[in-house]
């Protein structure tokens, strides 16, 4: 069943709207086990939209791409992530200060 549920996608002729929770966590596992990531990057699309537009950021990404903060929002209150304090496991910051002369 699962091997006929991805030729469809495949061929356009269901869209992933039309699986349930089910088949689509069982898709999403034949596309990460299969490096199929043609089928890896339909299913996060389906979710975020990040594709649809290649020179838009997607509604709810609020910062600019380079900014050392980003904002998010999925509803209802803005989630962010200070890039300049996450810290890696080796103890070094994920984005060191780097002065240019």
């Amino acid at each position: 069943m699962l091997k006929l549920i991805v030729n469809n996608l495949k061929e356009r002729k269901i869209g992933l709207n039309e699986l349930n929770s089910e088949e689509l966590t069982e898709t999403l596992h034949y596309a990460v086990a299969n490096q199929d990531f043609t089928l890896q990057r339909e299913i996060g699309n389906h979710f975020t939209h990040i594709y649809v537009q290649a020179d838009e950021m997607p509604y709810w990404f609020k910062s600019e791409y380079n900014d050392d903060v980003t904002i998010m929002n999925f509803g209802q209150k803005d989630k962010l992530i200070d890039w300049s304090s996450v810290t890696l496991d080796d103890g070094l910051p994920l984005t060191p200060n780097i002065y240019l002369c």
